[in-house]
């Protein structure tokens, strides 16, 4: 199928204008705003009474095509089947490329459309969007990214929701069961309670008489105790006479002068011991200071014997080693270099040799040869003489004429013969020549090059002698003597430097033992006075302790502290009897006591339990008073709750049960689904991967040859096209935008060809805007190639590419004028 021609009236800029178009490639050249856009828009306009483009045009439009039967018709009387297919959003997908719109509208989705047509899996389609209104967000599970509920979801969150509703009213009738129950208990336990708190009071009468009876007897006892006070109080009087002696004041300051002792005593021993342990340190540091000093002359010592040996080397320096390494680095250089030159020599000495031999080789071909020359001319003349005798005789003789021919024949025989000895003899000429001119030239490399290894000689004898006189003057035999002198040298520089710094540090040693001992040696004599005062103190302290012992007859002061401390305590025994004395009279308070003892002689003096009667008896008070308001709220709950459910239980329960089987109904029916969609998703796949195989060779082949081999091919993965590098696979945001507009070319050649085979055409409107002029070639010979299976309509403003194009193309030339 091919465009024949477009009649255009009042379309854009063209008032009357028709186009007539050609199978194959056709050429639409011409400048900016000529018009080559509005013919493609009007192509479409023709095709779907409706275009893309932002543009609005009037007027008439009239296209006729060539079907691939050959039948030419109108497409506004006639629509071709293959066009009812193909909507707009297609068209411009595929067949028609505007300029700047290469890329694919609605990428995604369009490639979706063009599986479903390519490989008549529309049903599939169908019911996969079927099942994702079904399922909706369920489908993430399968890595689908769907937002919807989805119906089946929604309705399954409905169930949810009422079996939850009813679960929970199940719970509440649960609840009531057990509250019921509860309340119950609590009225078993209320009366139970109410039992315990008669036998309680009970008890507690009794409790209160015996504690009245305990009451009297404690206090007839202390009647009976003020009695053996008033004897105790006698008794410590008489004791406390005995002891009048020792007062608090003599006790004080024993305390005082003792603690005062035992300080003196504790500092006398600390005095004693900082004075040895400063003696000790003073012999030690004295000890240190001779042995730093016998170190120090021993350095001393060393450092003249080192002193005296680095003289030995003053004449060796590390400038004349340096001097002696190059020296010898230079001969060693020279000394190979002397090799090379003589291997060369020998090289052409035997070069030399071998032109010799080649010279007089060709010497004695030459002089064969012109031996062999000078015989054929000999032999070439004797043919013409031949001719010429023959030639006269025949005026005379007819027959001698066959002397001619054998004179003729002679002379050709050996003329040639001449001929070809002459080129050898000049070939021999030449070969001379250029050997002896060989032979000047290797002369003159071999007398350079003799030159050049007398004087490499003379240099390696220079260096030599050079290197001698300096070993000579500082006494060594070579350079191997001299660096092992320098390095004794630098090792005996480097053990002055260290024992330089061990010395410096050994004097300020020294100095510092020396201050360190005298100021030990001042407070050592600071230690002795101190310990002398406090002798004195001491002896002073201790007459004071026996005179006050003296004074009281007790020969010790623990004896004195105890006799003190006893006399302490009888005062304060005193004194707490003194205040335990009462104030009535105990013997008439005790024969009271007798005859209100006499009332209770049947109660008894203890009741088991009787502490924790009182405080039974108010738990039990409190736990009774608890349960009845308990009871009155449970009651109160389980009213409330039997009003707010306003259905039966055995209603709940019968719904729960019908609403948990549909629930478990749903949730299969959403599983069974789910894995439909699985099979339905690899179907997909399996058709995707068909597509693939139909569309990527091709595509990939001239995405290929378009970029000279830059990218291995095309391919399209989860609805969209990339770009493929070896192993690596390039989205289309990765690539420069000439490369993109090629990809995408690219794939709409082989889209185009699978879709129609034969039965289409492409409007490309300016499509190499973003090439350079190499890739724009080789684009062009892609569309050449393509030509010849389908028509291609293509508009451009380069001149250059018109001229390309002309000798195969249908060129339609565009200009201001026509519009």
């Amino acid at each position: 199928m091919w465009i024949k021609r477009l009649v255009l009236k009042n379309f854009g800029v063209f008032t009357d204008h028709t186009f007539s178009f050609k199978p194959g490639l056709n050429i639409i050249y011409g400048p900016n705003e000529a018009g080559k856009s509005t013919i493609f828009d009007a192509i479409e306009s023709a095709f779907f009474r409706r275009i893309k483009s932002k543009r609005r045009y009037k007027g008439e439009v009239k296209l006729w095509l060539v079907l691939p039967e050959g039948e030419e018709i109108e497409v506004k009387k006639q629509r071709p089947a293959w066009l009812k297919t193909v909507d707009l959003e297609l068209f411009e997908n595929i067949y028609f490329v505007r300029t700047g719109e290469i890329e694919f509208v609605k990428e995604t989705q369009f490639l979706e459309n063009l599986k479903a047509k390519l490989l008549n899996v529309s049903g599939l389609y169908e019911a996969k969007n079927r099942l994702v209104s079904a399922l909706g967000k369920s489908l993430k599970s399968l890595g689908e990214r769907y937002t919807r509920a989805g119906e089946l979801n929604q309705e399954l969150e409905a169930t949810e929701r009422m079996l939850k509703e009813l679960q929970t009213k199940k719970e509440e009738y649960l609840e009531i069961r057990h509250l019921e129950k509860k309340r119950q208990e609590l009225e078993e336990e209320r009366k139970r309670l109410e039992e315990e708190r008669a036998i309680l009071v009970q008890k507690q009468k009794l409790i209160t008489q015996s504690h009245q009876k305990r009451t009297l007897l404690e206090r007839y006892k202390q009647c009976q105790q003020a009695l053996q006070v008033k004897q105790d109080i006698i008794a410590l009087e008489q004791k406390l006479a005995s002891l009048a002696a020792f007062t608090e004041e003599d006790g004080t300051r024993l305390e005082k002068l003792q603690e005062e002792q035992k300080s003196l005593h504790q500092e006398a021993i600390y005095l004693e011991q900082q004075s040895n342990e400063i003696k000790n340190q003073l012999e030690d540091k004295k000890e240190r200071l001779k042995t730093l000093e016998q170190e120090k002359r021993a350095y001393d010592l060393e450092q003249e014997k080192k002193f005296l040996h680095a003289k030995q080397y003053a004449q060796f320096n590390q400038e004349d080693a340096q001097k002696l390494l190059n020296l010898t680095e230079k001969k060693t250089y020279l000394a190979d270099a002397k090799e090379k030159a003589a291997t060369k020599l020998k090289t052409y000495k035997q070069q030399l040799t071998t032109l010799t031999e080649s010279l007089t080789q060709a010497e004695t071909q030459l002089a064969h040869t012109q031996k062999a020359y000078k015989g054929c001319r000999w032999q070439v003349g004797l043919g013409g003489s031949l001719l010429l005798i023959s030639l006269v005789a025949a005026f005379w003789q007819p027959w001698t004429l066959v002397g001619a021919g054998i004179g003729i024949g002679w002379m050709i025989l050996w003329g040639y013969k001449w001929k070809r000895l002459k080129q050898t003899l000049n070939r021999y000429q030449k070969e001379i020549e250029h050997c002896k001119l060989q032979l000047e030239l290797e002369n003159t490399h071999l007398n350079t090059l003799e030159q050049e290894i007398e004087k490499y000689i003379s240099e390696i004898e220079n260096i030599t002698q050079t290197i001698n006189q300096m070993c000579q003057q500082v006494g060594v035999v070579d350079i191997a003597a001299y660096q092992a002198a320098l390095k004794e040298k630098t090792s005996i520089e480097k053990e002055l430097q260290r024992l330089g710094q061990q010395l410096e540090m050994l004097d300020k040693q020294i100095l510092a033992f020396k201050e360190e001992i005298k100021v030990e040696e001042e407070r050592y004599q600071i230690l002795r006075a101190k310990q002398k005062t406090c002798a004195n103190k001491l002896k002073a302290v201790e007459r004071e302790i026996v005179q006050i012992l003296n004074q009281v007859g007790v020969s010790a002061i623990s004896i004195f502290f105890n006799q003190l401390e006893e006399k302490k305590h009888l005062q304060a025994q005193l004194k707490a009897l003194e205040n335990r004395l009462p104030s009535f009279d105990p013997k008439e308070e005790m024969a009271v006591l007798e005859r209100k003892l006499a009332q209770f002689k049947d109660v008894p003096d203890k009741i088991a339990g009787a502490d924790k009667t009182e405080t039974t008896l108010e738990e039990v008070q409190s736990r009774l008073e608890n349960i009845t308001n308990e009871i009155g709220t449970l009651q109160g709950i389980i009213k409330e709750k039997l009003q707010t459910l306003g259905q039966s239980e055995a209603e709940v329960l019968n719904q729960l049960y019908q609403v948990e089987t549909a629930y478990e109904a749903l949730k299969t029916e959403r599983q069974e689904w789910l894995l439909v969609y699985k099979v339905l998703l690899e179907m997909e796949r399996r058709v995707e991967k068909q597509l693939l195989h139909i569309l990527e060779k091709q595509a990939s082949d001239w995405f290929s040859f378009i970029t000279q081999g830059q990218y291995d091919g095309l391919s399209f993965q989860d609805g969209h096209l990339f770009a493929r590098k070896g192993k690596e696979i390039c989205g289309v945001e990765a690539l420069s935008t000439g490369t993109k507009d090629q990809l995408y070319l690219a794939a709409r050649l082989a889209m185009a060809q699978e879709m129609a085979k034969n039965r289409f055409f492409l409007l490309l409107d300016d499509p190499f805007l973003t090439c350079d002029k190499e890739r724009t070639m080789r684009l062009l010979a892609v569309l050449k190639e393509f030509s010849q299976r389908c028509q291609i309509l293509l508009a451009t403003k380069d001149e250059w590419l018109k001229e390309q194009a002309s000798k195969e193309a249908n060129v339609i030339e565009l200009t201001p004028l026509t519009q």
